[in-house]
């Protein structure tokens, strides 16, 4: 690994004043449980190294815009889909119990955080204004009335 001797930045010496970086190091995002603390109030010792399957990965933060997924291997070599960007969704009708596939037009709503409303993030549970189309077709073809139970 190299160590340099200066600061980056600045070509210092002084090492108290400045940052020096020592390699490349990556702090991950861990689902371990060992960096908590016991029931007692104890800290727990690290007994072993990070591990590959205690992995956690950033989240989404899927956006408003035109569809972007990006593959992900996860363990065994499987894949997850990473939705970076979408536009379309499938979405119910609850009352009249129909599900159509239409667009997202906005982001209206969401309890957890403003933030996310400003930047149009999709996350579970956020109020989002759709496309009626595919409902208002569905609703003037009849449909309703054919399949009530008189």
């Amino acid at each position: 690994m190299f160590f340099p001797e200066a600061c980056i930045a600045c070509n210092s010496t002084r090492k108290q004043y400045h940052v020096i970086v020592y390699g490349i190091g990556v702090l991950g995002i861990s689902r371990d449980n060992w960096h908590k603390r016991r029931a007692t109030g104890g800290k727990k010792k690290a007994l072993r190294k990070k591990r590959k399957y205690e992995l956690g990965r950033p989240p989404a933060n899927t956006k408003l815009g035109q569809k972007r997924i990006h593959p992900v291997r996860t363990r065994g070599g499987n894949r997850k889909f990473r939705a970076l960007r979408l536009d379309h969704g499938n979405f119910s009708w609850g009352s009249e119990s129909i599900t159509r596939k239409t667009r997202v037009m906005d982001v209206v709503y969401n309890a957890s955080n403003n933030e996310l409303v400003r930047t149009k993030t999709l996350v579970k549970n956020c109020i989002v204004q759709v496309d009626s189309n595919p409902f208002r077709q569905w609703y003037d073809t009849g449909e309703l009335y054919r399949n009530s139970i008189i």
